[in-house]
């Protein structure tokens, strides 16, 4: 086996350390044999570049990419393959510093120069099309990216055939973007036409089928369908074991996943060793400097925030940031995603004059990243309209809450999950202003949205429900409070842990109505339940 095919071999199970020196070898004997510009060095600097990315070194990543096509370009004219692999390299290693007009202009380039009359250069600008759906997805420009998978599957359609694994690959990414945008029956469909056609072509074991496992449980995990989301992440994580064994990155992938979905379980020691678990395979495989690293750091904060232990929280999201800024800078999206979670810690713990300049830091990088209709500058402004609500500063949350929602409606469309959490979050501050009606009448409407796209069983939907019985009972409607809070019980019922803290709240909740309706009995005997 030649040095280069090892080097892919490792690289393709997530040996990244091993691959690099093969391929930094390979360099040096082309480099000696045909000197420093031979075309035969482009695919070589293409896969240096690729393994930097991998690593998380990216400027290192962009340096190897450049000089690829640099060397490239001495062969001008349409159709140039290494040009175009040049800049598609390049363009990726942009995106994943948060350059992205760069990234796209280096993209749109790279289609200039397709000559669409060879077959493979079709297939070649197919994949450029993905990569640059890819990026419009990550800008929320969720239409453009749409046509762009659309027209890659039809290219791939034609030009391989429609049982081809690629074809299912592409349907597996326009599944991941109409989950993206809430199209959730579409979504579903794609997913089981894509698994379908891997598992008839490649097999029920290949690596490409535990991707889309995995974003198929990612689907589910959205739709609060927890139990179906754990046993597709199983089944993927054992894949992915299987194919690269236990210390991939694809693996540590799948623990953090199947870590988030017990969290929402309330299994909250078993997502600790899950998180655990991926934290040193990507130890192993990226390091501690990666961004990869820090997400994970990133969801230990989460689980010790929900478990009120917020010295540990913070300490955790504090050394996240801390490695996103080295790994990307401090101007990048996944930077500001790490000072939101941080405002909405001290937002939480009333440190508010520590939660508001780091909620406008991580607005004004949002904004700047991907203009001022996206879903994640819509999540800062919800977190900031949190802190002016908790403040007592009315007028601004409102103005921060109407904007987001506006924002999901743009984006989603009125009938999106996202825009019915708007419109429960107008509903809370009605409530703290004492305006009732109000809060009722817009958490009625925000439930009617959680329903129709979640579905009227969802485990998700149970703590609008109970807010909105929270309203019912202080405008005294205690048969629709308690109504109400048994169908939040029934729907938590059997999903959350007797102990979980959600389930305390809903019981406590309805035997305080039981009593409030004369009801002693039964308000007693729940209250033993809950106490057990």
């Amino acid at each position: 086996m030649s040095l280069t095919n090892l080097a892919e071999l490792y690289r393709s199970t997530g040996r990244y350390k091993e691959a690099e020196p093969l391929l930094r070898q390979v360099l040096d004997v082309q480099e000696g044999s045909g000197g420093k510009s031979h075309p035969d060095l482009v695919p070589t600097l293409n896969g240096l570049g690729r393994l930097a990315q991998l690593r998380g070194h990216y400027e290192e990543a962009i340096s190897f990419h450049e000089r690829a096509l640099e060397i490239s370009r001495t062969k001008p004219g349409r159709g140039n393959s290494l040009v175009m692999a040049s800049l598609q390299g390049l363009a990726d290693a942009h995106r994943a510093v948060g350059r992205y007009a760069e990234a796209e202009r280096l993209l749109r380039e790279a289609l200039d120069i397709v000559d669409p009359s060879e077959r493979t250069q079709t297939l070649e600008m197919a994949g450029i099309m993905t990569s640059l759906a890819d990026l419009y997805s990550t800008l929320g420009r969720y239409a453009d990216a749409e046509r762009l998978y659309e027209t890659a599957l039809d290219i791939r359609r034609t030009t391989l055939s429609p049982d081809h694994p690629e074809v299912a690959n592409t349907l597996g990414d326009l599944a991941g973007l109409l989950t993206m945008v809430g199209r959730y029956s579409e979504a579903e469909r794609k997913y089981r036409q894509a698994l379908e056609l891997l598992e008839r072509s490649v097999g029920p074991d290949h690596p490409d089928v535990g991707e889309k496992l995995r974003g198929f449980a990612q689907l589910y995990y959205r739709l609060g369908r927890l139990t179906d989301s754990l046993k597709l992440q199983e089944r993927a994580l054992q894949i992915q074991r299987k194919a690269f064994g236990p210390n991939h990155r694809g693996v540590a992938f799948s623990l953090a996943n199947l870590a988030n979905v017990h969290f929402d379980l309330g299994e909250y020691e078993e997502a600790e060793r899950l998180y655990r678990q991926a934290e040193g395979i990507l130890e192993k495989t990226v390091g501690t400097e990666h961004r990869e690293f820090a997400m994970n750091l990133h969801n230990l904060a989460m689980l010790r925030l929900r478990m009120a232990r917020y010295e540990e929280a913070e300490t955790l999201l504090l050394r996240a940031r801390g490695v996103m800024e080295r790994a990307l800078g401090l101007d990048h999206p996944d930077v500001a995603s790490m000072l939101a979670s941080l405002g909405a810690l001290y937002t939480d713990r009333s440190r508010y004059a520590e939660a508001e300049p780091l909620l406008r830091r991580a607005l004004e990088i949002n904004e700047a990243s991907f203009g001022a209709d996206h879903l994640a500058v819509a999540e800062t402004v919800t977190y900031l309209g949190r802190l002016f609500h908790d403040q007592g500063r009315f007028d601004d949350a409102e103005r921060y809450y109407q904007r987001a929602l506006g924002i999901a409606e743009r984006t989603l469309g009125r009938e999106s999950w996202d825009a019915g959490s708007s419109l429960a979050d107008l509903a809370s501050l009605a409530y703290s202003r004492g305006q009732d009606e109000r809060a009722e009448d817009l958490y009625s409407q925000a439930l009617q949205l959680l329903e129709r796209s979640l579905g009227p069983d969802n485990p998700r939907i149970a703590s609008t429900i109970v807010n909105l019985s929270l309203v019912k009972r202080r405008l005294e409607k205690y048969a629709e409070a308690e109504a109400l809070y048994r169908r939040a019980l029934a729907l938590q019922q059997g999903v959350l842990d007797p102990d979980h803290p959600e389930m305390a709240r809903v019981l406590g909740g309805l035997a305080e109505v039981l009593r409030l309706q004369g009801k002693d009995k039964e308000a007693e005997a729940l209250t033993r339940h809950e106490g057990k």
